[in-house]
């Protein structure tokens, strides 16, 4: 077993795995350029820079980002916000 192998199964046995830029934006449904551009605009979760420079996004983090921007659906009624 290679170490990133190993590092791999450490990581999905987490309680709090990290995640690639690819991995969160599969699971955002949206394309990488799209996600680089929410980064730009500081719009993100936060996120860990690796010693390789490599980002990576805590699943905890990702969920709570999606938690943010989940809406009811109810449309308002007009003068209310």
């Amino acid at each position: 077993m290679t170490s990133r192998t190993r590092l791999k199964e450490l990581n999905e046995q987490s309680a709090d795995p990290l995640r690639t830029r690819r991995e969160f934006a599969e699971q955002a449904k949206f394309g990488l350029k799209t996600l680089q551009r929410i980064e730009a605009r500081g719009e993100a979760p936060p996120h860990i820079e690796m010693p390789t420079g490599s980002i990576r996004y805590r699943q905890s983090a990702i969920n709570a980002w999606f938690a943010e921007r989940t809406r009811s659906g109810k449309k308002a009624k007009r003068g209310e916000p």
